[in-house]
C-alpha cells in the first residue's frame, strides 16, 4: 500500500477472526458523528458508532443479507426503506402519528442530505476522494427522500406526481398525433 495513504487514514481496530491479526482494512471514512474506529466489515464491534449494516436479512428474493452500512437511527439502506414504509406499523398506517413519524424522518433524512452536500462543496476542491464518497451519499440520501415523499403522498390520499417522463412520453404521443 501507499504509505502516505496508511499515514492519511486510520486502520481498523478490529482482528481477523481466522488469522488473528488486526484488520488492514481503513476506517469508515464517510462519517457523521465521532469518527468511527473500525471497517465496514467490523463495524458491529463499536458500541459507540452511530452505523450498522443495514438491518435486511434474506427479505423476498434476497438470499444474502445486506450489507450496506447505514445510520443506527434509520436501520436500513435507500434500497430497502420503501418495504420499511410499508410494513412498519409506524408507518404503514394510515393515521396521524405515521404521517408525523414518516414526516420526522423525512425532515431528518433532509438535514443530513444538506450536511452531505454542504461538506461535499467543501470538499469539491480540496480532497476529491472524500467529495466522491460524499457525492454517492447524498445520492443515497435522495433515493431516501423520494421514497419518503412519495409515501408521505400515500398517506394524505393525494394523488402521485406525475414523472418527467411521463409527460415527455405524452409530449411525443401529441406530436405524433397531429401529423
Amino acid at each position: 500500500r501507499d504509505k502516505q495513504f496508511e499515514e492519511t487514514y486510520d486502520r481498523c481496530r478490529g482482528t481477523n477472526h481466522r488469522t488473528k491479526k488486526r484488520c488492514g482494512n481503513v476506517c469508515l471514512m464517510d462519517y457523521i458523528g465521532p469518527r468511527p474506529a473500525y471497517c465496514a466489515e467490523h463495524v458491529h464491534l463499536d458500541p459507540d458508532c452511530w452505523y450498522q449494516k443495514c438491518g435486511v436479512s434474506a427479505l423476498g428474493k434476497q438470499t444474502k443479507p445486506c450489507k450496506e452500512i447505514v445510520l443506527k437511527e434509520f436501520g436500513v439502506c435507500s434500497k430497502h426503506l420503501p418495504d420499511l414504509l410499508q410494513k412498519d406499523e409506524r408507518f404503514a398506517t394510515t393515521n396521524a402519528l405515521a404521517i408525523q413519524n414518516t414526516t420526522a424522518f423525512l425532515d431528518r433524512v433532509t438535514e443530513l442530505s444538506n450536511q452531505h452536500r454542504n461538506e461535499a462543496n467543501i470538499a469539491r476542491f480540496g480532497d476529491q476522494e472524500l467529495f466522491q464518497r460524499k457525492a454517492k451519499a447524498i445520492t443515497k440520501y435522495h433515493t431516501m427522500e423520494e421514497a419518503l415523499n412519495r409515501h408521505l403522498r400515500r398517506l394524505r390520499n393525494e394523488p402521485e406526481e406525475d414523472s418527467e417522463e411521463e409527460e415527455e412520453s405524452e409530449e411525443e404521443d401529441d406530436d405524433s398525433d397531429s401529423s
